[in-house]
């Protein structure tokens, strides 16, 4: 129950951690990608809640599932590759 309500509290940090995640890696199908620096940020600010790990996903997926069905990203095709200098 303790961690419970620790999450609770935790969820709107965890959609502000989402939202510069969001700003920095805007493009599509890097979900995984974006998922995996969202854990490691949480790895190191609160480690105890690691055991937790299950519960924060499904809660960041919930978190993301409704900014994106409210528009809150915009999405941008995936960067072109950067072109390589002579």
């Amino acid at each position: 129950m303790k961690y419970a309500f620790m999450l609770l509290k935790l969820v709107p940090v965890f959609m502000d951690i989402i939202m510069k995640i969001e700003e920095v890696l805007p493009e599509k199908n890097k979900g995984a990608e974006k998922l995996a620096l969202f854990r490691g940020i949480v790895e190191k600010l609160y480690p105890d809640l690691m055991k937790m790990w299950d519960i924060i996903e499904t809660l960041v997926a919930t978190i993301v599932r409704f900014f994106n069905d409210n528009g809150a990203f915009e999405k941008k095709a995936e960067r072109p590759a950067k072109p390589e200098l002579d």
